[in-house]
C-alpha cells in the first residue's frame, strides 16, 4: 500500500505527463500538437474566468493586482525559485527553477511540458480580463536557462505589495483557493471535453487509462480524491 501523499504541483505536473503520454501513443504529431495546445488553452481559459467570476462577486475590478489576488493556488513544494523586478512600469518575474519543470525533467517529459508553459499562463490571465498582457520571453521546458514573465502593468512597489497581502489575507484571502485535487481533475476533464469536441472516436478509451495511471501511480486515497471532481463543471465557482 502507497503511503499517502500531499498532493501539490508535482502531481500536477504528473498527471499533465500520464495526459501526454496517452495523447502521443493515440496521434500524429499535428493531431497531437493541436490536442495538447487547446486542452491547455481552455484549461487556462477557465481557470481564469473563475478567477474573475470571484474578483466580480467581491466588486473587485478585473486588474493584473487582483489577478494576483484570486490566484487558485498556493506552491506547496520549496522547489520554485524566482526573482521580481519592475521594468518601466510592469513586473517581471524570472523563474530559475520551479516544479512543474523538475518533474518532467526527472521524467524525460519536457516536450509534453513545453505545451503546458507556452500557453497556460497566457490563457489564465486573457480567461481573467482579456485586456491585461503578459509577456513569455522563455521558459524552462523549452530549454532555456529561466523562465521570463513581463506583467504588464502591476507596479512592485511597496504600496503594490501591501495591498497584494491585504487581499490575499482577507478578501478574497483563502476563499479564492482549491484544493491540488481539483487542479488535477481539472487537466483531465478538459483533456476529455477537447476530445469530444475533436470526434475523437476513442476518447473515452484514453480517459479511462489516465485514471488507470493515476491509480497505478498514486495513493488509493490520493487517486479517490482527485476522481471525485471528475463531475464537476469546471466552468463554474
Amino acid at each position: 500500500m502507497k503511503n499517502n501523499i500531499q498532493l501539490s504541483e508535482i502531481q500536477h505536473a504528473q498527471v499533465f505527463m500520464f495526459i501526454g503520454q496517452e495523447l502521443r501513443k493515440n496521434f500524429d504529431d499535428n493531431q497531437f500538437e493541436e490536442i495538447i495546445s487547446e486542452l491547455v488553452k481552455k484549461y487556462g481559459m477557465q481557470r481564469g474566468n473563475r478567477m474573475a467570476m470571484r474578483a466580480k462577486a467581491n466588486s473587485h475590478e478585473l486588474s493584473m493586482l487582483n489577478y494576483m489576488a484570486y490566484s487558485e493556488f498556493v506552491n506547496k513544494t520549496s522547489i520554485m525559485k524566482k526573482k521580481i523586478s519592475g521594468v518601466n512600469g510592469h513586473t517581471k518575474v524570472v523563474i530559475t527553477k520551479c516544479p512543474w519543470c523538475e518533474t518532467w525533467k526527472e521524467n524525460n517529459a519536457l516536450d509534453f511540458g513545453k505545451y503546458y508553459c507556452k500557453f497556460v499562463d497566457k490563457s489564465l490571465v486573457k480567461g481573467f480580463n482579456s485586456n491585461l498582457n503578459i509577456d513569455i520571453n522563455s521558459t524552462l521546458s523549452n530549454q532555456n536557462e529561466a523562465c521570463e514573465f513581463i506583467f504588464h502593468d502591476l507596479n512592485v512597489g511597496i504600496g503594490s505589495y501591501v495591498k497584494l497581502a491585504i487581499k490575499k489575507l482577507f478578501k478574497p484571502g483563502k476563499r479564492a483557493l482549491m484544493p491540488w485535487s481539483f487542479h488535477i481533475c481539472h487537466l483531465i476533464s478538459t483533456t476529455s471535453e477537447i476530445l469530444i469536441q475533436q470526434k475523437c472516436s476513442n476518447s473515452d478509451a484514453i480517459i479511462n487509462n489516465i485514471i488507470i495511471k493515476i491509480r497505478q501511480e498514486f495513493p488509493e486515497s490520493d487517486a479517490n480524491e482527485i476522481l471525485g471532481y471528475l463531475k464537476n463543471d469546471f466552468s463554474k465557482i
